[in-house]
């Protein structure tokens, strides 16, 4: 594919707050033979800051693009992109044509898909911490589109408890909210580049919404794509993925699960909180509150979520615009702190099953 072709390849992106069902989507979607969509990673956000004004590419620019994709760990996890063939592959190309855009879309072209593919005609990428990024993204990618996912604020909470180290529903309900009100704001401002959909509505009648994410990608439609679980189970499985401990369902047919289940996995304490904190903005989806109490109480934890949230983005945000070799620091400083302690990992519950798994297979 020559500079120019990959120039014309638009991008897109899945974006909500994690457990709504992005993975699935991801999965459905990348089943296209005209779709690339790789596993979750932050590629583009950990390399912006650093890249996107560069205007002249030299061999020791790539080379130091190349260093900087392999300090992201999910890239180095899950890709499994030979870093010496990318940089031959990237070395080759006309670097007065090179842009930051370019080089990432040629990156993604690498990713080997466990779904079969024949002409790329859209390249996308799934990752629901990107909702918070919708500037950054925009700014790299300005033609590009959005799938909005949302999921009932009740099952999502649930989903996170089970898969997430945070446990606090007043944060998890707060940062739903946030998540999905930072996507509304940039579909305020540019709506056709928008596409929204509900978890339960797609789940509900997948072939729908299959068919209307297709056009709305500019794609055609493929009966495989809801035949997804068929390449999963053979490979997700046996692979150190680990998708069936994090995300069984991918290896199942999409069903259409009990969307009132949540009412039995909380105390009224904690629907009423949840409801305060969340209930009004999620109304507006379609999602109706059934506990709309008020007092201090829910006044004081709706505070303490507000200033832990600014805390938690703002420290994030920094992160992204931080030195690599500082960022690495911190990297290994987490990193030790929950080989040590257990203290703090997105999927530590999982990852340890994980490991226990593999232990037990020698």
């Amino acid at each position: 594919m020559t500079v120019e072709e990959v120039n014309n390849i638009p991008f897109f992106f899945i974006v909500g707050r994690g457990r709504s069902g992005t993975t699935l989507l991801q999965n459905v979607l990348d089943a296209n033979d005209s779709v690339l969509l790789p596993l979750e990673s932050f590629l583009i956000i950990s390399l912006k800051n650093k890249f996107f004004n560069t205007k002249k590419w030299t061999e020791k620019k790539i080379d130091a693009f190349i260093a900087a994709v392999y300090k992201e760990p999910l890239f180095v996890a899950y890709w499994d992109i030979s870093r010496e063939s990318l940089r031959n592959y990237l070395q080759s190309l006309p670097k007065k044509e090179l842009t930051f855009s370019l080089l990432c879309k040629e990156v993604y072209l690498q990713f080997p898909s466990v779904f079969p593919k024949k002409s790329i005609k859209i390249i996308g990428d799934k990752n629901p911490p990107y909702s918070l990024f919708m500037e950054e993204l925009i700014t790299v990618f300005p033609e590009a589109k959005f799938i909005h996912l949302l999921r009932d604020y009740r099952n999502q909470i649930v989903s996170a408890r089970k898969h997430f180290t945070l446990q606090n529903v007043a944060l998890l309900a707060y940062k739903w909210e946030i998540h999905n009100r930072a996507i509304d704001k940039q579909k305020q401002k540019n709506p056709s580049a928008f596409y929204t959909l509900k978890y339960e509505d797609f789940t509900a009648d997948p072939e729908k919404y299959t068919r209307e994410m297709c056009s709305f990608l500019g794609i055609s439609y493929q009966a495989e794509m809801l035949q997804f679980h068929k390449k999963t189970t053979t490979y997700f499985e046996t692979e150190k993925f680990g998708f069936d401990v994090i995300h069984p369902h991918l290896l199942e047919p999409i069903a259409n699960k009990n969307t009132s289940a949540w009412q039995k996995e909380f105390t009224e304490k904690e629907k009423e909180t949840i409801d305060y904190i969340a209930g009004d903005y999620a109304a507006k989806y379609g999602y109706p509150k059934t506990h709309p109490k008020k007092n201090i109480r829910l006044f004081c934890t709706l505070l303490y979520c507000q200033c832990q949230h600014q805390i938690d983005i703002r420290v994030t945000k920094m992160y992204y615009k931080l030195p690599f070799f500082i960022r690495d620091f911190f990297h290994l400083s987490s990193k030790k702190m929950y080989e040590w302690f257990g203290y703090i990992n997105y999927y530590s519950k999982q990852i340890d099953k994980m490991k226990k798994a593999q232990k037990n297979k020698f």
